[in-house]
């Protein structure tokens, strides 16, 4: 040990119950800090939900391991390699964060992870019901000395042939490049992200769709009461999901007007959201839209970022007075 960093890290205690590994940074112009986070979901939400959602942290030892012993059986595993860039003693730290997963338990071999001055997240669904296309894209870039949050890059997505500039979002919940798509966008096998301000590209690659799964609750056309605030949707369990997404509309001259979201990702092995009056929902009287998204989150183990697949089930209903 050498300060608060271990030498080298091994797994513990029962075989097979272990997470472990490697972790490099990369493009970087110094050697930053690197540290671990364990979450049983994808981590998603506010800040303070996805502390909340943390199984386990660590420093990544001098030697680059890591390993994360005494976890369950578990297939939707996901890890946060988080860099600490710090160019000299008297310039304030700056983090760089990746996501990579799905991981199981238990782990047949090591996982070597990266963190880079880029990470891209596309959202790709079959929303319209037939093949799978593009919804969305952003990505956060990081200046490769300091660590800091790059606003003027030149950024793009390829996708097939196509090459498509993504504009700085300063309003967005986390600030990054971003650009939403209509509909008929196909979704591609892999998609490439570029940035200006940085020699290397972020290489993403789709996972296959989950099956589309089914709303269990309400039925289709059925006329509900929610009776003191205990409505709540649910649905048929598809563990080859990694998690799912519960959306509401209510519409309303021909629109839909967003009710809730869940505010984090939903474990697999969950299937109902519980009563919406616990999130601060009332539901009104009329005509509404459900939609569970069955989605598969692919996080390259290089750092680049990752895509995720939503197969939707939609349900329609009606709040009576």
């Amino acid at each position: 040990m050498i300060g608060n960093v271990p030498l080298t890290e091994a797994c513990s205690g029962e075989a097979g119950a272990c997470l472990f590994g490697t972790a490099t940074s990369i493009g970087f112009s110094s050697s930053p800090a690197l540290t671990v986070n364990l979450y049983r979901v994808f981590p998603s939400g506010s800040v303070g939900l996805v502390q909340q959602q943390l199984v386990a942290s660590q420093v990544v030892a001098l030697d680059g391991t890591w390993a994360f012993s005494g976890e369950e059986a578990w297939g939707h595993y996901y890890i946060q390699l988080v860099a600490t860039v710090q160019p000299n003693a008297s310039a304030a730290p700056k983090q760089a964060s990746t996501v990579v997963g799905p991981l199981a338990v238990p782990a047949a071999q090591a996982q070597a992870l990266q963190v880079g001055p880029l990470f891209g997240v596309v959202l790709q669904s079959n929303g319209g019901g037939g093949a799978q296309e593009v919804n969305e894209v952003s990505v956060q870039v990081y200046d490769s000395v300091t660590g800091d949050v790059v606003s003027d890059a030149a950024v793009s997505l390829t996708v097939g042939d196509a090459s498509l500039p993504l504009g700085w979002d300063p309003g967005a919940d986390i600030p990054s490049y971003h650009a939403t798509f209509e509909a008929g966008l196909p979704a591609q096998p892999g998609y490439t992200v570029w940035s200006s301000s940085w020699d290397g590209a972020a290489q993403l690659v789709a996972p296959e769709p989950s099956p589309v799964g089914a709303i269990t609750s309400p039925s289709a056309g059925a006329v509900v009461v929610d009776d003191g605030g205990t409505f709540g949707i649910d649905w048929a369990p598809e563990p080859s999901a990694d998690f799912e997404v519960v959306e509401l509309f209510t519409e309303s001259d021909g629109g839909y007007t967003p009710v809730y979201v869940s505010p984090t990702a939903i474990p697999p092995d969950v299937d109902n959201t519980g009563p919406l009056s616990s999130a601060g929902v009332e539901l009104d009287a009329g005509a509404y839209v459900a939609n569970v998204a069955y989605v598969r989150a692919n996080c390259a183990a290089t750092g680049g970022g990752c895509v995720q697949t939503g197969s939707i089930a939609t349900e329609n209903f009606t709040v009576a007075p």
